[in-house]
């Protein structure tokens, strides 16, 4: 079978996933979705695919957010299957594609399904899931296949707790839509924390909300800008916490598990039901505008989140960094790939 991948090639969420997935499938075929402003979204870095496959091309945008047809066209050819992650970014890809015999899958995100909303767009042999959230909403024959963790890019470096400053990790610091990651969350417990605390938040666009705090057990390190290497940052913590609000696939969550980090998240869907986290417990807080639609919103107890921060000791972090690193272990590539490859050959077959 002959796999294409849209990909990415930002050092941003799909950016990553489409790498890993480049990576670990062999694929025949790479088109390198040419971003616009890619500077903004961590640079653009085409030559991370440049062994990755036999034919690599970019697929470059007009003025108006088309592709070129001759040139996907071209891509297509001798294809089986292709898989791209949230969108097809110029839809007719999909229809070009069918007409050339390539099976499609989109592995979309739910809170970035439009065909709801226009439903004339082109739709892909195979939707898949990354998680169980919201899985309702979405086709009726899409399958839940999540998105692997790549745990050569994580040695087993984990430093279990044994006393002193309790050394904190909030990977995803950005407002995002509804204060999705819940950073603002987390800082007002900080400005109240007792605890001796070294708490490092990574934003990557830099937009973190004003973060002044007048707790001076809390030692906070804020750290801006991109990372090259998506896998740097998770060392070094005893505790990854992430107030998450509202969402599905969490790529932060799984890489700190993938790192043998504790997580603590918000109890709701899926934090529930799909990642090693110990939950905060939360109450519906609303909604919040997606480009799918309005989503529930779930706020984390802040009250019980700085109760947590206080007393957490060695032992319950000892068996949240086993929780992760299990999780991990059960969601690699190595013990995913058969989901995928059979996945995309069905599509390939339909």
């Amino acid at each position: 079978m002959k796999v294409g991948v849209v990909a990415r090639a930002d050092n941003r969420g799909l950016g990553n996933v489409t790498w890993e997935a480049a990576r670990h499938l062999a694929p025949e075929g790479i088109l390198v979705v040419q971003m616009s402003g890619a500077q903004q979204f961590g640079g653009w870095h085409p030559d991370r695919y440049t062994d990755l496959a036999p034919r690599v091309a970019v697929a470059r945008f007009d003025g108006h957010g088309f592709v070129n047809e001759v040139e996907v066209r071209q891509w297509l050819e001798g294809l089986d299957v292709i898989y791209t992650a949230e969108t097809a970014y110029d839809w007719r890809l999909i229809e070009w594609a069918h007409d050339q015999s390539v099976g499609t899958v989109v592995h979309v995100m739910p809170e970035f399904f439009k065909h709801t909303l226009l439903p004339g767009l082109p739709k892909p042999r195979a939707w898949w899931a990354p998680t169980p959230w919201r899985l309702d909403k979405l086709p009726p024959d899409t399958r839940l296949v999540p998105v692997p963790v790549a745990l050569d890019r994580f040695p087993d470096a984990y430093e279990p707790y044994t006393g002193g400053p309790l050394r904190v990790l909030h990977p995803a610091g950005k407002l995002a839509m509804g204060d999705r990651n819940g950073t603002r969350l987390l800082l007002a417990v900080l400005r109240r924390a007792r605890r001796p605390m070294e708490v490092t938040i990574l934003s990557q666009d830099g937009a973190v909300p004003a973060y002044r705090q007048t707790s001076r057990a809390v030692t906070l390190n804020v750290v801006q800008g991109d990372r090259p290497h998506y896998w740097d940052g998770y060392y070094g913590h005893h505790l990854c916490v992430i107030p998450r609000q509202y969402g599905g696939l969490c790529l932060p969550a799984q890489e700190a598990a993938a790192a043998g980090l504790p997580l603590l998240m918000t109890d709701c869907e899926p934090n529930r039901s799909f990642y090693p986290a110990a939950l905060l417990p939360a109450q519906l807080h609303g909604a919040v505008g997606t480009p799918a639609g309005p989503v529930a919103l779930y706020r984390p107890d802040t009250g019980r989140m700085g109760a947590i921060l206080e007393s957490i000791g060695e032992t319950e972090l000892a068996d949240l960094a086993w929780q992760s690193f299990a999780w991990a272990q059960s969601h690699s590539w190595e013990a995913l790939r058969h989901l995928w490859v059979e996945g995309l050959a069905w599509a390939a077959e339909g």
